[in-house]
């Protein structure tokens, strides 16, 4: 679903709009025009639906081709699980801060609270998190760039440790992802 030129929301679950699977949270792409970015990854594995995030991307005009980074706000199931997917599929790098990319390098469950989560019944029992290598270089005041967008990284701890929001500028707008 194309938000605007430079912003589609391409996934979500049962607490946003329905476009993939049930526990994902919200996933944007950003579209610099000759190169994009996917921000967070939605659960993955078999309780996802990365099939139909690409599909919900390619509908949204979006050339997979152009995706170069994947980008996680932080290391929760529901935004960094699908990651080892989108890594393997698209062969995307992925981003985020340094306690998301080592949490991530090794399917630290602990660190994300799994057990807990699937003793209380919100993740399935048998529900794996994936590792992935990533890159931690998120930082506060690190930034890039997505094609012709300028992305600004703010260290916004609280959710989760290693927490980050992402300002996108350069667009028809200014825009704050926050995961």
């Amino acid at each position: 679903m194309r938000l605007t030129r430079d912003i589609c929301l391409v996934g979500g679950g049962d607490s946003g709009f329905g476009l993939s699977a049930r526990l994902d949270c919200h996933i944007y792409v950003i579209d610099g025009g000759s190169e994009a970015a996917i921000v967070d990854a939605g659960m993955g594995g078999k309780y996802g639906a990365t099939e139909q995030i690409l599909k919900n991307i390619a509908e949204s005009n979006v050339d997979t081709g152009k995706i170069s980074s994947l980008i996680l706000t932080h290391y929760h199931a529901d935004h960094a699980g699908g990651a080892r997917d989108f890594h393997d599929r698209l062969g995307v790098e992925v981003f985020g801060s340094p306690l998301t990319t080592a949490t991530l390098a090794i399917g630290d469950e602990e660190q994300i609270s799994l057990p807990f989560a699937k003793k209380s019944g919100f993740y399935p029992s048998d529900y794996v998190f994936e590792p992935c290598p990533g890159r931690g270089t998120l930082t506060e005041g690190a930034s890039f760039d997505v094609g012709d967008l300028h992305v600004t990284v703010f260290e916004t701890p609280g959710h989760s440790d290693g927490h980050v929001s992402l300002l996108v500028e350069g667009g028809d707008r200014r825009y704050l992802i926050g995961g």
